[in-house]
C-alpha cells in the first residue's frame, strides 16, 4: 500500500534472496500492516510474510485484513541467522491473537525459513496487548545475534532491545522455551536498558579479542551501558552489565580516555568499536 507504508528498515540480502520489510508513515495511519518480503535474486519470485493476518501470504491489499498494525522498522530489518540461514525480525505495536489460534503477531521476535514461506518459532513477552495499548514497541530493535557460546547448554543466543528500555536474552533455537511459535513468554533472563531509557537505536556486539568476552553495547534515549555475558560454562549464563553509563554526548569524550574508574573495560569495549567505525585510533575518537 504505497499510500499508507513504507521500507523504513535497512535491505539485507543471504543465501540467494533479498528481504525487505514493511511498516507505518509517520503516525501509524492505517491501513498499513508489516510485511516481511523475501525475494529470490535468481529467479525473481517472492514470497510474503504478514505480521497480522499471516494466514495471508500475499501482500495485503487496502481493507482485505481488517487488522492494522505489527510493522518492522528497526533500522537492521530482517536478521539473517549465520548458523541456519533463518531471518529474524521483530514487529511493532500491533495485534497479537497467536497464542489462541489466530493469525496477528503484534509486539513478536518471529523466526522465519530464509524463503521467508514459514514461520518456524516466536517469542512474545507476557501482556502483548499492554504493549500495544501503551505504545512500548517491542520492535524498536532487531534482534542481536550473539557468537556462540562454547560448554553452554544454550550456546546460540539473542538479545532483544525495546521501547520499554528493557533487554531480553533469549535461546534462539527455542525463543519462548516451549518447542515452536505462538506461546508467552519464554525469556533466559531480562535487564534494564541504560538509566532505563527506551531503544531506538541498535545494540552493537563486539568481541575482545585479547580477553575473549563478548560485549553488546546499548545506546537508550539518554545513556550507553555495555554488558558482558560469560564466556563459558552454562551455569555462568546470567549477564551483567559493567558500572559504565553515561549520556551519550559525554560517552565519547570519556570513552576516549585510558580506562579508569568506572568506565573500566566497558570504556575499552567502547572505545575500540568507536575507534574502528570511525577508523580513529584509539584515544582520537570523534565526539558527536
Amino acid at each position: 500500500m504505497r499510500a499508507s507504508e513504507k521500507e523504513s528498515s535497512a535491505l539485507n540480502a543471504s543465501h540467494g534472496f533479498l528481504y525487505a520489510t514493511t511498516a507505518s508513515y509517520g503516525g501509524d495511519a492505517p491501513p498499513y500492516q508489516g510485511h516481511v518480503v523475501a525475494i529470490n535474486l535468481s529467479n525473481g519470485t517472492t514470497r510474503v510474510f504478514n505480521a497480522v493476518c499471516s494466514d495471508l501470504t500475499h501482500l495485503l491489499a487496502p481493507n482485505e485484513c481488517s487488522e492494522n498494525g505489527a510493522g518492522i522498522w528497526a533500522r537492521p530489518g530482517a536478521v539473517v541467522d549465520p548458523l541456519t540461514g533463518d531471518i529474524f525480525v521483530t514487529t511493532g505495536n500491533g495485534p497479537y491473537t497467536a497464542d489462541r489460534g489466530g493469525h496477528d503477531w503484534g509486539d513478536s521476535v518471529l523466526e522465519l525459513t530464509p524463503d521467508g514461506g514459514r514461520l518456524v518459532d516466536s517469542y512474545t513477552p507476557q501482556r502483548p496487548d499492554d504493549y500495544y495499548q501503551q505504545d512500548l514497541d517491542l520492535g524498536s530493535a532487531a534482534p542481536v545475534l550473539l557468537p556462540a557460546i562454547a560448554h553452554s547448554s544454550t550456546p546460540d543466543l539473542a538479545i532483544q532491545a525495546g521501547k520499554d528500555a528493557q533487554l531480553r536474552l533469549l535461546n534462539r533455537t527455542n525463543l519462548s522455551g516451549q518447542g515452536g511459535p505462538g506461546h508467552l513468554g519464554g525469556e533466559l533472563q531480562t535487564l534494564d536498558a541504560p538509566n532505563h531509557c527506551p531503544v531506538m537505536t541498535q545494540p552493537a556486539v563486539w568481541t575482545d579479542p585479547a580477553a575473549g568476552a563478548v560485549w553488546v553495547l546499548v545506546t537508550s534515549g539518554c545513556a550507553i551501558g555495555g554488558w558482558s555475558g560469560p564466556c563459558l560454562p552454562a551455569r555462568l549464563l546470567r549477564w551483567s552489565r559493567v558500572g559504565c553509563s553515561l549520556p551519550p554526548r559525554q560517552a565519547t569524550r570519556r570513552f576516549s580516555r585510558s580506562t579508569h574508574g568506572r568506565v573500566g573495560s566497558c570504556g575499552r569495549a567502547v572505545t575500540l568499536m568507536l575507534a574502528a567505525a570511525s577508523a580513529t585510533p584509539i584515544g582520537r575518537t570523534r565526539s558527536s
